[in-house]
């Protein structure tokens, strides 16, 4: 939004600046007072003409950044889902048949590297620009008046607070561990730190909310850019 702002104050003020020498110049012409605040032809096309150019002008510089937000926002779709399938693989291989996880010493390193990165992507994520100007709440507030994009986009911000707040919270669980000496500390961060493992884990199911939201998401933003899906064929006999 700074582009935005800065193009359409800058514009603005240069519109007002020729305005007040053309105004300044013709009272310099007359001798009447009223005259002052008479707009003739020539500095009614000006103004127009001022206005119209500011609006086109900051109408072009926010569609660009628009899309240089869209464009950096696909990078980082794809590299959280890259990121989140390595930490799937990870936990895969950790788990027990019951369910819980239990993660060996030669693969602490491989586990804290996984969660420093998924945790590193959703800040980005969450503190980047988003494509939409519209916050979340005003998003919810007017659904019938915002853009698609701009629903799935908030959308898909409520799904990924909770999930980076997990993801938080293990890599701090994660990173405190082979600094505690107490025991009963060691264990409830131990505790903690398997906790929000199975709760991202879940968060990670492929038919959970989180994912569905980051997909359609994902969908949106290439649909946004002008990127075609991949076309998916049919090879499967069919009877005749």
């Amino acid at each position: 939004m700074k582009i935005l702002f800065k193009s359409a104050v800058t514009l603005s003020f240069i519109a007002i600046i020729c305005i007040a020498i053309a105004l300044l110049l013709n009272a310099m012409k007359e001798l009447f007072i009223e005259s002052w605040f008479v707009f003739n032809k020539s500095i009614l096309v000006g103004v127009l003409s001022g206005l119209v150019l500011t609006c086109i002008i900051a109408l072009i510089h926010f569609m660009q950044y628009q899309r240089e937000n869209a464009k950096e926002r696909a990078i980082q779709l794809s590299e959280f889902q890259k990121e989140a399938a390595a930490f799937q693989t990870i936990v895969a291989e950790c788990s027990a048949p019951d369910g819980s996880i239990a993660i060996p010493n030669q693969r602490q390193q491989e586990m804290g590297s996984a969660l420093s990165r998924l945790n590193e992507l959703s800040i980005r994520i969450l503190r980047g620009e988003q494509i939409s100007p519209l916050k979340n709440a005003t998003v919810k507030r007017l659904k019938r008046l915002v853009s698609p994009i701009s629903m799935t986009e908030a959308a898909f911000y409520t799904a990924l607070l909770p999930f980076a707040e997990c993801c938080h919270a293990a890599e701090q669980a994660h990173h405190m561990l082979p600094y505690l000496t107490d025991k009963t500390e060691t264990e409830k961060n131990r505790s903690e730190l398997v906790q929000n493992l199975l709760e991202m884990q879940r968060s990670l199911a492929p038919d959970g909310a989180f994912v569905t939201a980051l997909l359609q998401y994902q969908h949106d933003v290439r649909r946004f850019l002008g990127i075609k899906e991949p076309r998916i064929i049919d090879t499967a006999p069919h009877a005749s």
